[in-house]
């Protein structure tokens, strides 16, 4: 429960960056990757999916590509967190880093359009800025969740 409710928080916290223009619209992303750190499989792709259903919502565009290609993140995010590695701040912004360009190459494959350099540009502004990010919320997040590890 405690998981949910922090993802909530954390999703409602981050979507009101949505409209902004800029690498800071890809900040739900960062949630779901910072969450699925210490989520599971199925947590992760429903997770992704109301990423998705938050994103399509509040900008306005394809739900369904925003919430398949988020679900499909998650769900790997979760399968992969379900070989029970150590987590830890560089594990965190390399794991965001990679959440962000995965979700916007799968949603570009649902949703082709705009220029290739633009969309690559923005998407590894946001990647980075993901990346730079995760690190103080990864911090807070394991101890927000010390009690279960």
């Amino acid at each position: 429960m405690k998981w949910w409710v922090t993802f909530g928080f954390l999703l409602w916290l981050s979507a009101g960056f949505l409209g902004v223009p800029g690498p800071v619209s890809k900040l739900t992303l960062l949630v779901l990757a910072i969450m699925t750190l210490f989520g599971s499989r199925m947590q992760g792709l429903l997770g992704g999916f109301l990423v998705g259903l938050v994103e399509g919502a509040v900008i306005g565009s394809n739900i369904a590509a925003f919430a398949a290609s988020r679900m499909i993140v998650g769900y790997i995010l979760g399968s992969l967190r379900s070989l029970d590695f150590d987590a830890n701040f560089i594990v965190a912004a390399v794991w965001a880093f990679l959440t962000c360009i995965t979700a916007q190459i799968l949603f570009r494959i649902g949703v082709p359009g705009g220029s290739f350099v633009e969309v690559a540009l923005a998407t590894l502004g946001a990647a980075l800025l993901n990346a730079a990010l995760a690190i103080p919320l990864y911090w807070l997040a394991s101890k927000v969740f010390a009690s279960n590890n």
